[in-house]
């Protein structure tokens, strides 16, 4: 059943233009980026789940790599792609699910933000379907701006078609959540990274660390 997004930006159903444009939003580090997602990956992963994958990029890194990989999107666009790609990808507000099976790493790139609102019940979604998590977060955009004109289109052109999101991350804000999460959910900062315009964290359960120590 497809989605009602009704208010879904253009780029979330032409994955030419997305790429594009997010090639700009990305300040040029949009393919690199990925393979620095992919680095944090934990070894000896054999299936990875990324959420608002938008591209397949990451996706046919994990094939090269025998990594089994599924992905969810909002965009049926992006997820016709993946699954002609033979790909496992599934429609779905990430808002509102439940996971069916585990996986040995979430991945969400650049759409954290999305879920500020129900942060918790999100988190709360991922590990009951993974002991690790690798957020990659912009912190540097054109969407928070000091321009009005360039925070509205940057906003504009990004809206995913689920809700409004006016709030982005800065390293501040984000750091604060992390933090949060941490105690709430009784999780460890395993590695942390600032390449360029994006923080990278892989953090797990405290409990899967002290079993493999």
């Amino acid at each position: 059943m497809r989605l009602f997004t009704k208010n879904q930006s253009y780029i979330y159903r032409n994955l030419h233009l997305y790429r594009f444009i997010m090639l700009i939003l990305s300040f040029g580090n949009y393919f690199s980026d990925f393979h620095r997602a992919f680095s944090f990956i934990p070894i000896n992963s054999s299936s990875v789940l990324e959420l608002c994958f938008g591209d397949i990029y990451l996706a046919m890194l994990c094939r090269k790599n025998n990594i089994d990989w599924t992905g969810y999107d909002i965009s049926q666009t992006f997820v016709d792609n993946a699954n002609k790609n033979n790909l496992n990808a599934y429609q779905a507000d990430l808002h509102n699910i439940k996971f069916d099976k585990r996986y040995d790493a979430t991945i969400i790139l650049r759409s954290l933000y999305h879920f500020k609102s129900d942060l918790d019940s999100f988190i709360q979604s991922i590990l009951e379907a993974s002991d690790s998590i690798i957020i990659c977060e912009s912190i540097k955009t054109f969407s928070n701006s000091r321009f009005t004109l360039l925070r509205w289109l940057a906003r504009k052109l990004t809206h995913s078609g689920d809700s409004e999101h006016t709030f982005r991350y800065t390293i501040d804000s984000l750091d604060l959540d992390i933090q949060y999460l941490q105690r709430k959910f009784d999780l460890i900062i395993v590695r942390k990274k600032v390449y360029g315009n994006l923080i990278f964290y892989l953090i797990k359960k405290r409990q899967t660390i002290n079993l493999i120590n």
